[in-house]
């Protein structure tokens, strides 16, 4: 890799290559790990399950306003080739590099416990996983 390596030392997303910085202009950004440590820190999470439809929507809220922000349960890609349908997970990338080695980046994750509760955690994870991408807007 030319870049995010341990020359460069680069450990978030530089604006040339955050997606949505390209596509929707510089007011947005892939969130960094840092952000979405904080929106776990002051939010609390609550599962919005559909059984009808088989999807669960996790939903957070502010802590400070009460604003409530939604992620929809979705799948994700593996291998170029495999869709997982898992729609008890969501997962999104974070602009941040991963620490374990220049192949990793870090997400945070939205998971059901015990078909009722909503986790939220931040890890990492080899890039070839495809998950969405939220962006934040500045």
């Amino acid at each position: 890799m030319t870049k995010y390596n341990d020359k460069d030392r680069l450990t978030n997303l530089v604006p040339s290559d955050d997606i949505a910085t390209i596509l929707l202009g510089n007011r947005y950004h892939i969130p960094t790990l840092e952000q979405c440590e904080e929106l776990i820190e002051y939010t609390t999470s609550e599962l919005d399950k559909d059984k009808e439809y088989k999807t669960s929507m996790f939903i957070l809220t502010s802590k400070i306003n009460g604003k409530k922000l939604g992620f929809l349960g979705s799948g994700r890609y593996v291998n170029n080739d495999r869709h997982i349908y898992d729609y008890d997970n969501a997962c999104l990338w974070s602009s941040t590099i991963g620490k374990k080695g220049d192949n990793f980046a870090s997400y945070i994750s939205f998971n059901v416990s015990m078909d009722r509760y909503a986790i939220c955690c931040v890890s990492e994870v080899n890039r070839y996983v495809g998950y969405p991408v939220r962006a934040v807007y500045n």
